[in-house]
Order: C-alpha cells, then structure tokens, then sequence
C-alpha cells in the first residue's frame, strides 16, 4: 500500500491544451496532444 511519503513524491502538474490532432496511424481512435504547461 503507497503511504503519504509516497504520494509527495509524485510530480502533479495542470496545464492547457494547445492543440490537439487525430493520430491515424494507430488501430483505435486516438489524440496526439500538446500541452502547455507553463513556466516553473
């Protein structure tokens, strides 16, 4: 079972979709996104 000192490790961050296309190259239907996730 993960513990609180497992969770703070774990990198979460929010960011904007700045475009989003139809990846056709696979079998199911599928989004290549790009996200920005601004400065740090």
């Amino acid at each position: 079972m993960a513990t609180f000192e497992d969770f703070m490790k774990i990198d979460i961050r929010v960011g904007g979709i700045v475009e989003a296309k139809v990846f056709e190259v696979v079998r199911k239907p599928t989004y290549q996104l790009w996200v920005e996730f601004g400065k740090r």
